[in-house]
């Protein structure tokens, strides 16, 4: 995938987090969806999901878990920034 597809979801929460680096005293809550995992490897354990095997190169079934993958990666990029 070359940079971020241009959604709706995507979109939004860019604007959002635009908001949130904008102001004083904002908390940005994000809920994911298990579906940005994508098909686990065998060695990962299935019944385990944290934030630090969130991007691990996986592959999505469909253009829209795609989508929310990278408006999900958006949020983590700017957490590690300091946004939140």
């Amino acid at each position: 995938m070359l940079g971020y597809p241009s959604t709706s979801s995507f979109l939004s929460t860019e604007s959002l987090l635009q908001i949130a680096e904008c102001q004083e005293n904002i908390h940005f809550h994000f809920v994911s969806t298990v579906s940005v995992l994508g098909d686990l490897p065998e060695d990962v354990d299935e019944d385990v999901f944290a934030e630090d095997i969130f991007d691990w190169g996986q592959q999505h079934g469909n253009m829209y878990v795609e989508r929310k993958f990278s408006a999900e990666r958006l949020v983590h990029q700017r957490i590690a920034k300091g946004v939140g």
